[in-house]
């Protein structure tokens, strides 16, 4: 039987602390399951970033060749990810905060029935507290480059001269990027771009497009300042030209 919560408030799981007997639990847990946006749509705006964003890997020199990522690696790293976070399951006898208990018992509560998923009704209040203790050793540089190796065991590269190693090799480099920046807009602030794009898409593309009108209202203004000094220049000069032949005509007439 699916999970279910009803909640009737404004607030937000992010909004409830802990505070001794002022805790809320029942609240917090109608919480986490409301919150949007659901770790699975963060996670498809995530992937939708970094294949068009191209993010340059964290070792990269500037010098080095530009890393390509093809929406097919992309969407492939995606799902191992969202398989990874809807295999968790939290150790309950953990003794942490009031915050974290409720948290491990909806999460498991949701895992335990099959129809549902984690990603499919949670959200980043939930996915904070299971990140330190996903299993993410595939995303280590060596399982990453033993699983690379082997989807590219025909042989293929990432380029003309490279071999099978080098993209298996790069694939794990992209893999283990992929994770951990991930990793770091989920724990992140509203203080990060990014994060707002992930976690808060429509707010943050909404003040991104109202500072690109600002950016162009206000180039516009130093445009048209621009024109009308230009303007009175040349009304200046030709004034000046003006005033210059009726003195010579003056001094013809004389």
């Amino acid at each position: 039987m699916p999970v279910t919560f009803s909640n009737d408030s404004t607030q937000t799981a992010t909004d409830i602390s802990d505070d001794g007997q002022d805790f809320d639990a029942t609240l917090f847990a109608a919480l986490l399951v409301d919150e949007q946006p659901s770790i699975d749509a963060a996670l498809k705006s995530y992937a939708s970033f970094i294949a068009a964003q191209q993010p340059p890997l964290a070792n990269q020199a500037d010098d080095d060749k530009a890393v390509t990522w093809t929406l097919s690696e992309v969407l492939a790293m995606t799902r191992r990810l969202s398989q990874t976070i809807n295999q968790h399951a939290f150790a309950i006898q953990r003794v942490e905060t009031e915050r974290y208990s409720v948290t491990a018992k909806v999460w498991n509560n949701v895992a335990a029935v099959p129809e549902q998923k984690p990603t499919k009704l949670l959200g980043r209040t939930s996915l904070r507290m299971a990140w330190p203790d996903l299993d993410l050793d595939w995303t280590t540089p060596s399982t990453a480059a033993a699983l690379a190796d082997a989807a590219y065991s025909g042989g293929h590269g990432t380029g003309e001269n490279d071999t099978a190693e080098d993209a298996a090799t790069l694939l794990a480099q992209k893999t283990s990027f992929f994770v951990q920046f991930f990793g770091e807009l989920v724990r992140a602030g509203q203080e990060s771009p990014n994060a707002r794009l992930i976690w808060d898409s429509t707010k943050e593309l909404q003040r991104r497009a109202a500072e690109r009108y600002k950016r162009a209202a206000a180039q516009a203004v130093v445009q048209q300042e621009r024109q009308q000094q230009q303007q009175a220049t040349e009304q200046k000069a030709v004034v000046e030209v003006d005033e210059l032949a009726v003195v010579n005509e003056s001094t013809d007439d004389s």
